[in-house]
């Protein structure tokens, strides 16, 4: 899963291919300090098989929740997602390294100040100020 307004980099690249050839289900990115949510809903990936009904039970949960916050996917995939996840997980995260985590292959690391996920707005602000 992505956000769409996150930038492709040859970082995440590296790390997608690596999760592809492995044994892992699913795959995990954490690559900035406030990438603290569990499972962030825009850095994640995995294969249908291996979630049964997820379009379903999401759709069962947002309906549930009284308040729609801008968290709530991430909520989702923590509460109802996780305990499936952490079973068969590849975690690329050079902040934090919990649960097994890995760093990131070194081949196409962003420059400092970048990350995986950030978006485009986020980028051109800093260009802007950096006056670039």
């Amino acid at each position: 899963m992505r956000d769409a307004d996150s930038l492709l980099s040859v970082q995440q690249r590296v790390a997608v291919d690596e999760w592809l050839a492995s044994e892992f289900a699913f795959h995990m990115i954490r690559d900035w300090y406030s990438h603290t949510d569990l499972i962030l809903a825009g850095l994640w990936g995995g294969t249908s098989e291996n979630l049964p009904g997820f379009e379903k039970n999401f759709k069962d949960y947002y309906n549930q929740q009284p308040y729609k916050d801008r968290k709530l996917d991430q909520n989702f995939l923590s509460e109802k997602v996780w305990s499936v996840f952490r079973r068969s997980c590849l975690i690329h995260d050079d902040f934090f390294g919990n649960f097994d985590a890995r760093p990131f292959p070194l081949y196409g690391k962003l420059p400092p100040g970048q990350h995986v996920g950030q978006n485009y707005e986020w980028l051109l602000k800093k260009r802007e100020k950096d006056g670039k």
